[in-house]
Protein backbone atom coordinates (compact mmCIF):
# COMPACT_ATOMS: atom_id res chain seq x y z
CA UNK A 1 0.00 0.00 0.00
CA UNK A 2 1.41 3.37 -0.99
CA UNK A 3 2.04 5.85 1.74
CA UNK A 4 -0.24 8.87 1.64
CA UNK A 5 1.42 12.17 2.37
CA UNK A 6 -0.83 14.92 3.63
CA UNK A 7 0.03 18.24 2.02
CA UNK A 8 0.73 20.93 4.57
CA UNK A 9 -1.09 24.11 3.87
CA UNK A 10 1.69 26.65 4.30
CA UNK A 11 0.73 30.23 3.58
CA UNK A 12 2.72 32.25 1.09
CA UNK A 13 3.22 34.88 3.77
CA UNK A 14 5.12 32.34 5.90
CA UNK A 15 7.45 31.54 2.98
CA UNK A 16 8.61 35.05 2.08
CA UNK A 17 10.40 37.93 3.76
CA UNK A 18 8.49 40.80 5.32
CA UNK A 19 9.68 43.10 2.49
CA UNK A 20 8.49 40.69 -0.18
CA UNK A 21 5.14 40.25 1.57
CA UNK A 22 4.63 44.03 1.70
CA UNK A 23 5.48 44.28 -2.00
CA UNK A 24 2.95 41.52 -2.69
CA UNK A 25 0.26 43.36 -0.71
CA UNK A 26 1.04 46.65 -2.47
CA UNK A 27 1.06 45.08 -5.94
CA UNK A 28 -2.21 43.20 -5.29
CA UNK A 29 -3.75 46.51 -4.13
CA UNK A 30 -2.48 48.13 -7.32
CA UNK A 31 -4.21 45.43 -9.40
CA UNK A 32 -7.46 46.02 -7.49
CA UNK A 33 -7.25 49.79 -7.99
CA UNK A 34 -6.60 49.40 -11.70
CA UNK A 35 -9.66 47.13 -11.92
CA UNK A 36 -11.75 49.49 -9.80
CA UNK A 37 -10.99 52.40 -12.13
CA UNK A 38 -11.77 50.34 -15.24
CA UNK A 39 -8.25 50.47 -16.63
CA UNK A 40 -8.14 46.82 -17.68
CA UNK A 41 -8.75 44.82 -20.80
CA UNK A 42 -9.88 41.69 -18.94
CA UNK A 43 -6.64 39.69 -18.46
CA UNK A 44 -4.46 41.19 -21.18
CA UNK A 45 -2.55 43.83 -19.20
CA UNK A 46 -0.07 43.09 -16.46
CA UNK A 47 1.67 44.79 -13.57
CA UNK A 48 4.85 43.66 -11.88
CA UNK A 49 7.13 44.63 -9.02
CA UNK A 50 10.73 43.75 -8.33
CA UNK A 51 11.37 41.78 -5.13
CA UNK A 52 13.14 44.22 -2.77
CA UNK A 53 16.83 43.51 -2.37
CA UNK A 54 17.10 41.44 -5.56
CA UNK A 55 18.27 42.22 -9.06
CA UNK A 56 16.69 39.31 -10.93
CA UNK A 57 13.40 38.48 -9.19
CA UNK A 58 9.98 40.01 -9.59
CA UNK A 59 6.29 39.37 -8.98
CA UNK A 60 3.79 39.05 -11.79
CA UNK A 61 0.14 38.13 -12.08
CA UNK A 62 -1.17 34.65 -12.62
CA UNK A 63 -2.80 33.97 -15.96
CA UNK A 64 -5.64 33.99 -16.75
CA UNK A 65 -6.95 35.82 -13.70
CA UNK A 66 -9.01 38.99 -13.59
CA UNK A 67 -7.26 41.91 -11.90
CA UNK A 68 -9.89 42.15 -9.16
CA UNK A 69 -9.21 38.50 -8.22
CA UNK A 70 -5.47 38.91 -7.71
CA UNK A 71 -4.24 38.70 -4.12
CA UNK A 72 -0.84 38.90 -2.46
CA UNK A 73 -0.78 35.11 -2.30
CA UNK A 74 -1.60 34.51 -5.98
CA UNK A 75 1.25 36.58 -7.41
CA UNK A 76 4.01 34.48 -8.98
CA UNK A 77 7.66 35.12 -8.12
CA UNK A 78 9.92 34.59 -11.15
CA UNK A 79 13.60 35.10 -11.85
CA UNK A 80 15.40 36.47 -14.89
CA UNK A 81 15.45 32.99 -16.46
CA UNK A 82 11.65 32.68 -16.20
CA UNK A 83 11.73 30.11 -13.40
CA UNK A 84 8.84 30.28 -10.94
CA UNK A 85 10.60 30.52 -7.58
CA UNK A 86 7.59 29.95 -5.36
CA UNK A 87 4.75 27.63 -6.34
CA UNK A 88 1.46 29.42 -5.69
CA UNK A 89 -0.52 26.88 -7.70
CA UNK A 90 -0.99 29.02 -10.81
CA UNK A 91 0.84 29.67 -14.08
CA UNK A 92 2.07 33.06 -15.17
CA UNK A 93 1.76 34.79 -18.54
CA UNK A 94 4.91 34.08 -20.60
CA UNK A 95 4.57 37.20 -22.82
CA UNK A 96 4.14 39.30 -19.67
CA UNK A 97 7.27 37.74 -18.20
CA UNK A 98 9.17 38.49 -21.42
CA UNK A 99 8.19 42.16 -21.41
CA UNK A 100 8.64 42.77 -17.70
CA UNK A 101 11.81 40.70 -17.45
CA UNK A 102 13.36 42.81 -20.21
CA UNK A 103 12.33 46.04 -18.46
CA UNK A 104 13.81 44.93 -15.13
CA UNK A 105 17.00 43.73 -16.80
CA UNK A 106 17.41 46.97 -18.76
CA UNK A 107 16.37 49.21 -15.87
CA UNK A 108 17.93 48.08 -12.58
CA UNK A 109 16.42 51.21 -10.99
CA UNK A 110 12.85 50.14 -11.90
CA UNK A 111 10.88 48.89 -8.93
CA UNK A 112 7.71 48.11 -10.87
CA UNK A 113 6.25 48.19 -14.34
CA UNK A 114 2.73 48.40 -15.78
CA UNK A 115 1.62 47.36 -19.26
CA UNK A 116 -1.79 47.76 -20.83
CA UNK A 117 -2.18 47.18 -24.53
CA UNK A 118 -5.52 48.82 -25.10
CA UNK A 119 -4.91 52.17 -23.42
CA UNK A 120 -1.12 52.48 -23.61
CA UNK A 121 0.47 55.54 -22.09
CA UNK A 122 -2.84 56.97 -20.89
CA UNK A 123 -3.08 53.93 -18.60
CA UNK A 124 0.40 54.47 -17.26
CA UNK A 125 -0.19 58.15 -16.52
CA UNK A 126 -3.35 57.32 -14.56
CA UNK A 127 -2.28 54.11 -12.78
CA UNK A 128 -0.65 55.59 -9.70
CA UNK A 129 -1.18 53.60 -6.51
CA UNK A 130 0.30 55.68 -3.66
CA UNK A 131 1.97 52.57 -2.21
CA UNK A 132 3.88 51.99 -5.45
CA UNK A 133 4.31 55.62 -6.50
CA UNK A 134 8.06 55.59 -5.88
CA UNK A 135 8.48 52.38 -7.86
CA UNK A 136 6.30 52.78 -10.94
CA UNK A 137 8.35 53.39 -14.04
CA UNK A 138 6.66 54.64 -17.19
CA UNK A 139 7.56 53.19 -20.54
CA UNK A 140 6.99 55.72 -23.28
CA UNK A 141 6.82 53.04 -25.96
CA UNK A 142 4.32 50.75 -24.21
CA UNK A 143 1.55 51.29 -26.71
CA UNK A 144 -0.63 53.80 -28.48
CA UNK A 145 -1.54 57.00 -26.66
Amino acid sequence: MAAITRARNISVRDQVTADEWQTRVDLAAFYCQVAHHGMTDLVLGHLSARIPGTTDQFLINTYPRLFEKITASTLVKVNADGDALLDVGFNYDIPAYTIHGAVFQARPDAGSHASDFSKGRAFQRRARNPKLRGHLQQSEDSGPA
